[in-house]
């Protein structure tokens, strides 16, 4: 029923288009929509949320086959670091570290605290 009701207001979003909108606004520290788009965006997929094709998406290189290599928390963090970057092969390789580390299902509970926290970084 949410889903009818933001079509019809909308205010359509996917899990993919809300993590984009909460990668944008770690990157430039808007708190207000760091809050909200983290908090719609853990109400439609809090737990299974298919990281991997997020990174290809957005740009990254699609990974080998195989196990995931390294901290899917850590590569995320790093990402939002490099999302603003100058050098589009900056933000390029950040999403492959990404793609690279993203599980089959990522637990975007896992990765909440560190996201809502971007004074610390």
């Amino acid at each position: 029923m949410e889903a009818s009701i933001e079509k019809a207001l909308g205010l359509e979003a996917t899990p993919a288009s809300l993590l984009t909108r909460a990668v944008d606004a770690l990157a430039t520290k808007d708190k207000k929509t760091i809050r909200d788009s983290l908090q719609r965006l853990l109400d439609k997929e809090p737990d299974a949320f298919d990281l991997k094709a997020w990174s290809v998406d957005s740009g990254a290189a699609a990974p080998a086959s195989g196990e995931p290599k390294g901290d899917p928390v850590e590569a995320l963090n790093r990402c939002v670091s490099a999302w603003n970057a100058k050098e589009a092969t900056a933000r390029a390789a950040a999403l492959t570290a990404v793609a690279a580390a993203a599980p089959a299902k990522f637990d975007l509970l896992a990765w909440r605290g560190a996201a809502s926290a971007p004074s610390s970084r």
